[in-house]
C-alpha cells in the first residue's frame, strides 16, 4: 500500500501535535507535584517518564484534586472525557 506525502504529513502533524499535549501534561503534573523551579522539576520527570498517557491524566486528575480539594471537579471530568478520546 502506498500512502501519500499528504496523508504522511496529516500523521505527522497528529503525533506532534499529541506528543505537544502529552507534554504540557507532564508539565502540568510536574508543577502540582515540586512547583515550578526547574532543579526540582526532575522529580516530576522521573515520576512521569513510564506512564502512558492515560495514567499521566490519573495522575494529573488525582493531584489536582489534592491540591484543590475544593474545586469543582465537572470540567476536569469533560476535559478528561476529551483528552481521552484523542488517546
Amino acid at each position: 500500500m502506498t500512502m501519500s506525502g499528504e496523508f504522511l504529513a496529516a500523521i505527522g502533524a497528529i503525533t506532534v501535535e499529541f506528543a505537544n499535549l502529552e507534554t504540557v501534561l507532564e508539565t502540568a503534573i510536574w508543577s502540582l507535584l515540586v512547583g515550578i523551579s526547574l532543579e526540582n522539576q526532575a522529580l516530576g520527570r522521573i515520576v512521569t517518564s513510564d506512564l502512558s498517557f492515560r495514567r499521566k491524566l490519573d495522575l494529573f486528575e488525582a493531584l489536582l484534586k489534592h491540591r484543590v480539594p475544593k474545586r469543582n471537579n465537572a470540567d476536569l471530568k469533560k476535559l478528561r472525557k476529551r483528552l481521552l478520546a484523542v488517546e
